[in-house]
């Protein structure tokens, strides 16, 4: 649990930081990165048989760069951003086709639905 709530808390901190902070020009973005393909992922993802198709690095760099130098940035400050979205829309690595969605063999968490099956099958009484 503390994990899930320290994501939430991070995803309104730019938020925070942009209302205390931004009146003295200080911008702040929340930037996910996505999935990344580096050699890390890669060997973790081999063990498992899943194939390492995320993002190139350079795809985040290029969004942090543009982030911090386009005056076109400034719209976001204070709010959350997905770097691959961000990279394709802007076209900040030239040539890089864009985000793949679903692009790894993980399966959703579908807790939620197997429970409700689960009591739906338990006779009632």
């Amino acid at each position: 649990m503390g994990y899930g709530v320290s994501k939430g808390a991070f995803q309104r901190i730019a938020g925070f930081i942009d209302v205390e902070l931004g009146p003295s020009g200080i911008r702040c973005f929340n930037l996910s990165p996505g999935s990344v393909a580096t050699e890390r992922i890669a060997q973790d993802m081999a063990e498992f048989g899943i194939p390492n198709k995320g993002a190139p690095a350079d795809v985040v760099g290029a969004v942090v760069a543009w982030l911090a130098t386009s005056p076109d940035a400034d719209q976001f400050t204070g709010t959350n951003l997905e770097a691959q979205f961000v990279c394709a829309e802007r076209n900040l690595v030239p040539g890089w086709p864009g985000p793949l969605r679903y692009q790894n063999n993980i399966r959703l968490d579908e807790s939620g639905t197997n429970l409700n099956r689960l009591e739906a099958e338990v006779p009632a009484g």
